[in-house]
C-alpha cells in the first residue's frame, strides 16, 4: 500500500517499472521499510501521481494511500489517467492519493512518514485534497487508508487503535468535503505472495479489513459511508493468496485489478455510474450505506 494505501512492511507506494521487473529489489526494499518506516518512505517514495481538474466541477475524489493513488499511476505516468473514470461511465475523477501515507496522518494532519512531508510536494490532509484549485462539488469519494498504519506496525497494531485512526481520517474528510458527499471504503485485497522479513501473515489482511469495517460502522457519519470488502474479489482469503493476475506486485493492484474492482456491481451502484456497459445496475453488497446525514 505504499502508494499510500497499503503499508505492508513494504509500504503502499505504487510500484515502479524497475520493481515490476525485479522482485528481488522489491523484497529488499520491503525489508528496508520493516527496519525503518521513515527511511523506507524517504528512499522509495514514488513520483506523485495525483491529478487535478483545475477547479472544475468534479463527481468523484479519491483519497488515501498507494491503493488510491495507484489507480492513476499504473496507467500512463507521463499523463495520469483515472481507471475509475474509464470504468465508471459519465463520471469525472480527481485523485489526491499519496503513496505511503497513513490514516493517522490523514486524520490528524501530523506528518508521520516522509511521504507526507511538505518538502516531498504532497501533504496528506483533507484540507489540501479538497482545495478548490483541484476540483469542486464532489458527490462521492473513495478513501483507502489504514493499510500503512497496520503494516507499518508489522501487523501488531490493535484493531481498536487502527479503527480509531481510520475513523479520525473519515471525520477529517467529512469536515472538508461538500455537504452530503458519500464515501466508499473497500479495505484491501490479500497479498499475492508471502511478505519477506515480516511478521504479517496472509490472515493479517482479514484483521485489517475488519478494523476498517468497524470504523465505518461506528463512525458518526456512518449514514453516508458504504463499506465493500473486496478481499475475495482477487482470489484471496484468510488462507489463500490473491491471484497474481490482478497484481502489479505483492500488495498493489495492476490495471486489470483496478478495472475488476471498479466494475463490481456494488461499486458501480455506489458511484451511480451510467449503465452503458451493464455494470451499473447492481443492488450493492456493501455494508454501512445509508441516506446520508449531512
Amino acid at each position: 500500500f505504499c502508494s499510500c494505501f497499503f503499508l505492508t512492511s513494504p509500504s503502499l507506494r505504487p510500484p515502479t517499472t524497475s520493481e515490476n521487473k525485479n522482485k528481488n529489489k522489491k523484497n529488499a526494499a520491503m525489508a528496508m521499510y520493516a527496519t525503518s518506516l521513515v527511511a523506507f518512505a524517504a528512499l522509495l517514495h514514488c513520483v506523485d501521481a495525483s491529478t487535478s481538474n483545475n477547479g472544475a466541477q468534479t463527481d468523484i475524489i479519491i483519497l488515501g494511500d498507494s491503493w488510491a493513488e495507484g489507480e492513476t499511476s499504473l496507467t500512463t505516468p507521463e499523463s495520469p489517467e483515472s481507471l475509475l473514470a474509464k470504468v465508471c461511465a459519465g463520471k469525472t475523477v480527481v485523485n489526491r492519493g499519496v503513496g505511503g501515507s497513513t490514516a493517522f496522518e490523514w486524520g490528524t494532519g501530523e506528518v508521520d512518514t516522509a511521504a507526507c512531508a511538505e518538502e516531498s510536494g504532497t501533504v496528506c490532509t483533507a484540507a489540501n485534497a479538497f482545495n478548490p484549485l483541484h476540483g469542486t462539488g464532489y458527490t462521492h469519494a473513495w478513501m483507502s487508508v489504514g493499510g500503512n498504519d497496520f503494516l507499518g506496525s508489522d501487523c501488531s497494531m490493535t484493531q481498536e487503535t487502527l479503527a480509531t485512526h481510520v475513523s479520525t481520517a473519515i471525520a477529517a474528510a467529512v469536515a472538508e468535503a461538500p455537504e452530503g458527499m458519500k464515501i466508499l471504503m473497500t479495505g484491501y485485497g490479500s497479498f499475492s505472495e508471502a511478505l519477506e522479513d515480516s511478521s504479517c501473515e496472509i490472515s493479517s489482511v482479514v484483521a485489517l479489513n475488519t478494523a476498517i469495517k468497524d470504523a465505518c460502522e461506528t463512525s458518526p457519519f456512518r449514514g453516508r459511508i458504504t463499506f465493500v470488502d473486496v478481499m475475495a474479489e482477487f482470489g484471496g482469503s484468510a488462507s489463500t493468496y490473491s491471484s497474481e493476475e490482478w497484481y502489479a506486485d505483492t500488495i498493489h493492484l495492476n490495471n486489470d485489478g483496478y478495472t475488476k474492482m471498479f466494475s463490481l456491481a456494488s461499486i458501480q451502484s455506489f458511484f451511480e455510474c451510467s449503465d452503458s456497459d451493464g455494470n451499473g445496475d447492481g443492488n450493492g453488497d456493501g455494508d454501512g450505506d445509508g441516506d446520508g446525514d449531512g
